[in-house]
């Protein structure tokens, strides 16, 4: 090829994964947020007008992806712009600034076509694929990984990093493996991978693992000094409460995982291929840490025992990669079927990836189907198109969706520091002195929530769940206003102020403010 075709090839190579990354770009918009992304962005307004995170508002996630909201709520207030469309953008400049990392990390062995279609799978697989997800913490840690697998294989042959490329690598990865304390995983047992390979040659003092260490030292002295109630309050809360929230819940905790670990059995797939072709090896170094990667996801997502669809958003980025990977293998000994059979399958890996996802994400956008007639979510909806658009509606419901997010996309004024009443049920369930304590603590707060807000009208959705340990799984109901007039004090505020009315449906309650209300805030309400 001349010296002209040859960047032409590269520029059409270039200008490809430009219009992908657009399309990306293009779809992301189209998606509402979810549930979890629109409480961050309503923290960080809260944050960004003077709120104290932990205490005038609280979740029991660390506070670096509440800060990162925080640029693009202020810029969407400047230009009178969705602040979500700003974060989507955001999110997917960071994806474009890592495509030029990971293209000059590749293998050397791989051609320039090569590199453009495993660079266009890591736009599917970060920018495409969690489109109904976007935003999501695990979205920035598929990435983080994929960047720190490719510096991680780079390393592992000697190639020469430039040192300005591993330190950026180490920002990207530092900010997507600071998100949740599970995700260290991944660089640990990495760097001991490359330990026990280099052995005396191992260094442990990398441009990109100094910048991955001193950002994790700079976020730790933020914590302490900007939240440290983040280590006394909320991780206690976290710890005695959070685990009866979870898909699967009506299953003991042991069979929960036992049926995550059958959802993420893909996530095997290209090890096993490895391990049964590895006379066709040796394989490329990154082919192998993504294939590690992948398993180690399953372990995150197994140790969280949660479910939830999102968990499972870096185990899908990593193995879609990984089959790429083994697509792009020239094996050094041609063989028979061994290898037509390998890419046979990863290449169904990639499909399943983008076909099943994308059909899901289809009808996600297109269907919008009501929620049935008569159900607690139905009913609460209703109830707020009803009320009048300025007034304040409070929810008291340990679903987000009913608690947070319907008066939220409604524009509704939301009343409480809570994202939901998620807490109640396991801590109403532990009979335990520290227990009692944390639930005094919550029911304190949200009484004093209700009170300083003085709703128009406060729903109550009584739920049924499961209150669950490593062996059994007992069943439990929820009434959260039973709970709250445990607090003698509210209770006669909302007789006092407050009539109930017809009961809606057979979970939900409703309480209407009556028009000679003359409610007193308590001096410990928080300033508007």
């Amino acid at each position: 090829m001349t010296s002209l075709s040859v960047q032409n090839s590269r520029l059409a190579q270039i200008v490809s994964l430009a219009c992908l990354w657009i399309f990306s770009l293009i779809l992301t918009l189209q998606f509402p947020p979810t549930w979890d992304v629109a409480w961050q962005h309503h923290i960080a307004k809260e944050v960004l007008h003077g709120g104290e995170l932990y205490r005038d508002v609280i979740d029991l996630n660390p506070p670096l992806w509440f800060w990162a909201a925080i640029p693009s709520v202020w810029l969407a207030e400047i230009t009178q712009q969705s602040s979500f469309a700003i974060a989507s953008l955001f999110n997917l400049l960071g994806l474009a600034i890592a495509l030029p990392c990971v293209w000059s990390l590749l293998p050397q062995t791989w051609t320039q076509l090569g590199r453009t279609i495993f660079c266009a799978g890591l736009i599917l697989a970060i920018g495409i694929l969690p489109l109904d997800e976007a935003g999501q913490r695990e979205q920035a840690f598929s990435l983080a990984c994929v960047v720190w697998v490719a510096i991680f294989a780079a390393r592992l042959k000697g190639q020469r990093v430039w040192l300005g490329l591993a330190i950026l690598v180490g920002l990207i990865a530092a900010y997507g493996f600071a998100l949740k304390h599970y995700f260290v995983l991944v660089p640990i047992t990495l760097e001991l991978w490359l330990v026990l390979k280099q052995r005396k040659d191992w260094r442990p003092f990398r441009p990109e693992t100094v910048t991955l260490a001193f950002s994790a030292m700079v976020y730790t002295v933020a914590v302490l000094a900007l939240v440290p109630h983040y280590l006394t309050e909320i991780v206690p809360l976290t710890t005695a409460s959070y685990q009866g929230l979870r898909d699967f819940g009506d299953q003991p905790m042991l069979v929960a995982i036992s049926k995550i670990i059958g959802l993420c059995s893909i996530a095997f797939i290209p090890f096993i291929l490895v391990i049964l072709n590895r006379k066709v090896g040796p394989f490329e170094p990154i082919t192998l840490g993504l294939c590690w990667v992948a398993v180690v996801c399953v372990f995150n997502v197994c140790i969280q025992a949660k479910g939830w669809g999102y968990h499972y958003m870096p185990i899908k980025a990593v193995i879609m990669l990984a089959a790429l990977a083994l697509v792009l293998h020239k094996p050094s000994a041609q063989s028979e079927g061994g290898v037509r059979f390998s890419r046979l399958v990863a290449g169904t890996l990639i499909l399943g990836n983008v076909v099943i996802p994308g059909l899901k994400t289809w009808a996600f956008v297109h269907e919008n189907a009501p929620f049935p007639e008569g159900s607690p979510t139905r009913i609460v909806q209703q109830m707020l198109e009803k009320s009048p658009r300025d007034s304040t509606v409070a929810v008291l419901s340990s679903d987000p969706g009913n608690a947070f997010y319907r008066p939220f996309k409604q524009g509704k004024a939301i009343y409480s520091r809570y994202f939901s009443l998620w807490m109640l049920p396991q801590l109403h369930a532990d009979k335990s002195v520290n227990g009692q304590a944390i639930l005094q603590d919550v029911r304190t707060k949200i009484t004093e929530d209700l009170m300083c807000s003085l709703p128009d009208m406060i729903l109550n959705e009584t739920t049924a769940g499961y209150n669950s340990d490593l062996w059994s799984a007992q069943f439990i109901v929820t009434d959260p206003m039973a709970i709250l007039k445990l607090h003698a004090a509210f209770g006669n505020w909302l007789d006092q102020n407050y009539k109930e009315g017809p009961q809606p449906g057979k979970s939900i309650r409703a309480w209407f403010r009556t028009d000679s209300a003359t409610p007193t805030k308590p001096k410990t309400c928080r300033k508007a």
